[in-house]
C-alpha cells in the first residue's frame, strides 16, 4: 500500500521530539548519580525510537535531533552557569 503523503526525496529534518528528549536526558544525567544515568539514556533512546516506529522520521533525523538536543543543553548550561557565577566560559 502506497503512503498517503509520500515524502519527497531528500526531505529530511531533525526530529523535534528527539531534540527535546536529548536536551532533557543531558540535563537530567547531570542531576542524578552516575549509575542511574544509564537508565535515563535508555529511556531517552526508547522515546526517540518511537519516531522511527511510527515512520515519522528517518534514523538520521532522530540521531540529528538527539545530538542537537545535547548541544542545546550544553550551550544553555554553560551560559546559565557563567551568568550565575559571573565568570566567562
Amino acid at each position: 500500500m502506497a503512503e498517503k503523503f509520500p515524502k519527497p526525496p531528500f526531505d529530511t529534518h531533525p526530529s523535534g521530539h528527539a531534540v527535546q528528549v536529548g536536551a532533557l536526558a543531558a540535563a537530567g544525567s547531570r542531576m542524578i548519580a552516575r549509575p542511574a544515568r544509564f537508565f535515563i539514556w535508555l529511556v531517552a533512546l526508547a522515546l526517540a525510537s518511537t519516531r522511527l516506529a511510527l515512520l515519522a522520521h528517518d534514523l538520521t533525523d532522530v540521531v540529528a535531533g538527539l545530538l542537537l538536543g545535547i548541544a542545546v543543553d550544553r550551550v544553555v548550561s554553560r551560559t546559565l552557569s557563567s551568568l550565575w557565577t559571573g565568570s566567562e566560559c
